[in-house]
């Protein structure tokens, strides 16, 4: 299997020749059980997970944290935000991003981080793709490493319930 994808750090938008190819793979685990909701014609689901994170870049392995909701219709399309950390073993934040994608067949998302990379500092665009159990339990992760199908999804304002 070849494993494709993008991620880049910048430590300057004036110096594009800084940016390098970077990637992480992990899986979470749901703290407790995910809170599901319904609203209107959508499934929201919320949660945090936890995992242990896989990167050559010390900035994106260790302790990572994903706090976010996903929000499905009747036929499995939908869209999913959320915050990533990576925390290093001293505890300290290595990288604070946040998460935004389009969600395929109820389970799969594909989408983009962007966040603060820190020691050394600089700034973090990436793609990722998490892909959940059924019942949004766990979930597989790539960041920078995967290819995914482009998708969109046009939907209504969640209102309150949001």
């Amino acid at each position: 299997m070849l494993f494709t994808g993008t991620a880049v750090a910048a430590g300057s938008a004036q110096r594009a020749a800084d940016a390098r190819a970077i990637y992480s793979a992990f899986d979470l685990n749901a703290r407790e059980s995910p809170r599901t909701t319904r609203c209107g014609a959508y499934t929201v689901t919320r949660a945090t997970y936890t995992g242990r994170a896989s990167s050559p870049d010390p900035r994106l392995a260790g302790r990572v944290t994903y706090v976010g909701r996903v929000v499905t219709n009747g036929r499995g399309a939908g869209f999913a935000s959320g915050s990533l950390t990576f925390r290093d073993r001293r505890n300290r934040i290595r990288m604070r991003g946040t998460l935004r994608a389009v969600v395929s067949q109820g389970n799969s998302v594909h989408g983009i981080v962007t966040g603060r990379l820190r020691r050394p500092n600089a700034l973090l665009l990436a793609n990722i793709s998490l892909f959940f159990h059924p019942n949004y339990s766990f979930a597989g992760v790539r960041l920078g490493l995967q290819t995914a199908p482009n998708s969109a999804v046009a939907y209504s304002a969640l209102g309150r319930c949001g």
